[in-house]
């Protein structure tokens, strides 16, 4: 009888932004195979991975500001590297009347850098499309003052609240 010992190679996971394709420092992987299960949460680049044999594994990755994504990876002889890819998750936006905080209901939203206009009625969503950072927003609703706003969104954004002040009601006086 013949003993054969396989010695499985590591392999490197890391896991980097669809669109800037920058590496993350924080992400959470869930690996399946048949008969193999695994989780793993780190804080690096990238993450020292020892399969258990050459065959497709599903790998389901999530970070703070990204959406949940599930890829299908096949480990091979030859495998040294997998590179899991997330993108940009949607930021709900809340807009409001800037003193009183009364919800707006209906309202149209322009974004420097991005060409699409935002129809909110009621909610709607922004997904950074130009990466995290600094976005100016323009509000503008019927029976409002339009409103521009600097807003800084970044992974941990979880809210945009964006407002716009009430028409003043023109007065005039007269003299009694």
């Amino acid at each position: 009888m013949i003993t054969l010992h396989v010695v499985l190679k590591t392999v490197q996971i890391e896991v980097r932004d669809r669109r800037s394709e920058a590496l993350l420092s924080a992400a959470d992987i869930s690996i399946s195979a048949t008969g193999y299960s695994s989780s793993v949460s780190w804080v690096s680049p990238s993450y020292t991975w020892v399969h258990v044999g050459f065959m497709s594994y599903n790998f389901v990755t999530s970070a703070t500001g990204y959406s949940t994504n599930s890829t299908v990876e096949v480990v091979t002889a030859q495998t040294t590297l997998i590179v899991l890819w997330v993108d940009i998750s949607g930021i709900p936006i809340r807009v409001e009347e800037c003193v009183t905080n009364d919800a707006v209901q209906t309202a149209t939203i322009t974004v420097s850098g991005q060409t699409e206009t935002i129809n909110y009625n009621g909610g709607a969503t922004f997904t950074a499309t130009n990466g995290f950072g600094s976005y100016t927003f323009t509000t503008e609703s019927t029976g409002y003052v339009s409103n521009t706003q600097n807003v800084a969104v970044s992974a941990s954004t979880t809210l945009i609240t964006l407002c716009v002040n009430y028409n003043p009601i023109p007065v005039r006086v007269t003299s009694c």
